[in-house]
């Protein structure tokens, strides 16, 4: 089981960034694709998440926070 949040990783190699976003839109249910060439986003409940971003999981589904917002979590 994963935990409660998940952050969009920004570093490793375009490979290994892959893989972590597709399991976590795996988790998350969301739509894994690519807005420019190289860059990964993950659409989740009419949301979208960038690289550095999280997603939180909450009693109603799932919730994008930007990472400006970190201190929200």
């Amino acid at each position: 089981m994963m935990a409660d949040v998940q952050h969009i990783p920004t570093d490793g190699s375009w490979l290994e960034r892959y893989r972590a976003t597709l399991r976590i839109a795996l988790w998350c249910g969301g739509l894994l694709y690519r807005p420019q060439p190289h860059t990964l986003a993950i659409k989740v409940e009419g949301q979208t998440a960038h690289p550095g971003d999280w997603i939180r999981q909450d009693g109603n589904g799932f919730e994008v926070v930007a990472s400006r917002a970190e201190a929200d979590l």
